[in-house]
């Protein structure tokens, strides 16, 4: 498990910023991890890691529907937008 959080602080942020030196580094990752800690992640279905570890369960079924609902929900917003008129 740790190798895929390193893996995903370098290439999602790490190699996409051009870093001076140590302590720019540094300052970055201050950032960096908090962010990657604080989104949702499918292998945890849905939740952040900071909810993980503060003692919520991932539960599959859960993320499942919500992510069926979502999506309908999505479809339905876009469903009753007028983006473009045909004149």
């Amino acid at each position: 498990m740790f190798e895929s959080v390193n893996k995903h602080i370098k290439y999602y942020y790490l190699f996409k910023k051009e870093l001076k030196d140590f302590e720019d580094t540094v300052t970055y990752l201050s950032t960096s991890v908090p962010d990657y800690n604080n989104k949702p992640h499918d292998r945890l279905y849905g939740l952040t890691p900071n909810e993980v570890l503060n003692g919520i369960i991932p539960v599959k079924d859960n993320y499942q529907q919500d992510m069926i609902e979502a999506r309908k929900n999505r479809i339905k917003q876009n469903r009753l937008r007028e983006c473009c008129e045909n004149k």
